[in-house]
């Protein structure tokens, strides 16, 4: 969880949020953008989050390739608009604008395709390591080891039905580990028990969804849930 660097300049932001549109019209994911103009997904999650400032150049080859003339990318901005943004700057300084860092747990290798690509579609970009089984989770969480490979994720998404350590047995590990039962945990399965979710509550899971067999229905499911966490819910460190 980070603050917005005061160098961000609210044009950058405008500017990568316009940028993040036109890719989303073009059907484009980052990765196939970034493909196309020599650079690495991350950079252009930074670009669209207004964290690194896109150059000219840059900005022309994206104009050029999404067939769109380069005053696209300023259209709306005014500034009123600055003022209004500066004025909503301590407001701002407490929402993420860093990629939610998600841990996935799922030993099914179409399933993680298919959650891959729907963080991967999502309005607000996610970095997303995936583990296979319960205790590989445990032990990924609570060693220190693996901090440079990737940072104490932000939220679990785990699936219900996993080997080893089940997922109810991992969320309740979880949840009395003071290190780690900060970290919301969201669950999905195939088909929703009511006694198994009663039971999930009560050992603070923080939601489930179900797998659908309608990606355009699932791609919904998991573009509210990133948002919620991403957007509406402020950081638990500022």
């Amino acid at each position: 969880m980070v603050r917005i660097p005061k160098e961000t300049h609210p044009v950058d932001v405008y500017v990568g949020n316009r940028l993040r549109a036109l890719r989303k019209k073009h059907k484009l994911s980052q990765a196939a953008l970034a493909g196309m103009v020599g650079l690495s997904h991350q950079q252009i999650q930074q670009y669209e989050i207004g964290a690194n400032r896109v150059a000219a150049s840059m900005l022309y080859e994206f104009s050029r390739i999404m067939n769109a003339p380069i005053s696209y990318f300023y259209e709306g901005f005014s500034e009123e608009l600055l003022t209004e943004n500066q004025e909503k700057a301590d407001t701002l300084s407490m929402r993420r604008t860093a990629p939610l860092n998600i841990l996935l747990v799922e030993d099914d290798a179409a399933d993680e395709v298919l959650l891959r690509t729907a963080l991967e579609s999502c309005s607000h970009a996610s970095n997303v390591y995936a583990v296979h089984d319960g205790a590989e989770a445990l032990d990924f969480l609570r060693s220190k080891q693996h901090a440079h490979i990737f940072p104490s994720p932000d939220i679990v998404i785990m699936d219900y039905n996993i080997p080893k350590i089940n997922g109810f047995s991992l969320l309740k590990e979880l949840k009395q580990d003071r290190q780690l039962q900060h970290i919301p945990v969201v669950m999905f399965t195939n088909s929703l028990d009511p006694q198994v979710m009663r039971d999930a509550y009560q050992a603070h899971v923080s939601g489930f969804f179900l797998k659908s067999f309608d990606i355009e229905e699932f791609n919904r499911y998991i573009e509210v849930l990133v948002d919620y966490w991403h957007t509406t819910i402020l950081p638990t460190t500022p």
